[in-house]
């Protein structure tokens, strides 16, 4: 069999395609951890946000109902408490501790009464308790300054009832 560089050529584009196909085939399921996290950051709803809106879909202070779940859920992750943990000591020295999720930072926003997002990362279920709760704070201010508003508003004015007056002028005597 004589190879002639057109043969010789489709002969080296099908082993390189049998290399490609191999190399991806035994790193099938691999990923570095670079790769798992960029993944994990793409998948929808990875990052557990949620956000209150109205049925306008514009953003909304949150009930107190919402908070304490929304509290409830995030406690594991902002747990300081070091109970349980244990020590795992490596033949090399080093001394490592599986924090089981704990000891992390969450990141809270809430609607400021202007309009305007406030974000703000807490470390304790208290700090994310009080984030949370001048949120609430503050829609009940702005709706007691609304109302407080009002009142201070002069009464409209009415057409006051006419009345008959009559003006003497009577001169004056003297004595």
């Amino acid at each position: 069999m004589r190879i002639t560089p057109r043969l010789g050529t489709v002969w080296i584009a099908a082993f390189s395609l049998l290399v490609a196909a191999e190399a991806l085939a035994s790193n099938a399921g691999r990923h570095d951890a670079d790769t798992l996290a960029k993944e994990a950051d793409e998948q929808p709803g990875a990052s557990a946000a949620a956000a209150a809106v109205d049925r306008h879909g514009k953003l909304r202070a949150i009930t107190p109902e919402e908070a304490r779940a929304l509290v409830d859920g995030m406690a594991r992750y902002v747990n300081q408490s070091s109970e349980g943990l244990t020590l795992v000591r490596h033949e090399n020295g080093a001394i490592s501790v599986d924090l089981d999720d704990r000891f992390q930072s969450v990141s809270l926003a809430r609607v400021a009464a202007d309009g305007s997002a406030v974000v703000r990362c807490v470390n304790t279920k208290e700090e994310a308790q009080q984030f949370l709760a001048k949120d609430r704070k503050t829609a009940k201010a702005k709706k007691a300054s609304a109302k407080k508003a009002r009142a201070m508003q002069p009464a409209p004015r009415t057409a006051a009832p006419a009345t008959a007056m009559t003006a003497t002028t009577a001169p004056l005597e003297e004595k």
